[in-house]
C-alpha cells in the first residue's frame, strides 16, 4: 500500500535500521513503524528542552503512528472502504508532515 511505502521511505531517510534495540523495541530494516517512534521520541526530547513540542504531542504522534499502521494492516488484509482509504492517506501525510517538522 503507497502509505506504508511512503512511511518506510521515510523511516529510511531520517531513522536508518539499527541492529541494537531502542527502548525495548526493534529497529531493524523491516521495522520501519518503531523506527518513525524511536525518531519522533529522540526527536521529540530535543523539541521538548527548545518548548517546541509537549511530551503529550509525542505521545500523539507515536499513537497516530500506530492507530495508521493498523487501518493501513487492515487495508492489505480486508476490505477498506473508500472513505477509510482516503482518511488513512489525509492521516498518514499529516504525520509524515509532524515528523519531518522534527527534523528541521
Amino acid at each position: 500500500m503507497a502509505c506504508r511505502r511512503a512511511l518506510h521511505d521515510f523511516a529510511d531517510a531520517v531513522y536508518p535500521p539499527r541492529a541494537e534495540l531502542v527502548d525495548g523495541r526493534d529497529v531493524g530494516p523491516d521495522k520501519y513503524k518503531n523506527r518513525l517512534w524511536a525518531f519522533a521520541k529522540a526527536r521529540g526530547t530535543a523539541a521538548m528542552e527548545r518548548e517546541v513540542l509537549s511530551d503529550e504531542e509525542i505521545d500523539g504522534l507515536c499513537n497516530s503512528l500506530d492507530r495508521i499502521y493498523d487501518r493501513d494492516s487492515k487495508g492489505v488484509h480486508g476490505n477498506v472502504s473508500k472513505h477509510e482509504a482516503d482518511m488513512l492517506v489525509v492521516r498518514t501525510y499529516i504525520l509524515l508532515a509532524q515528523l519531518a517538522a522534527l527534523h528541521q
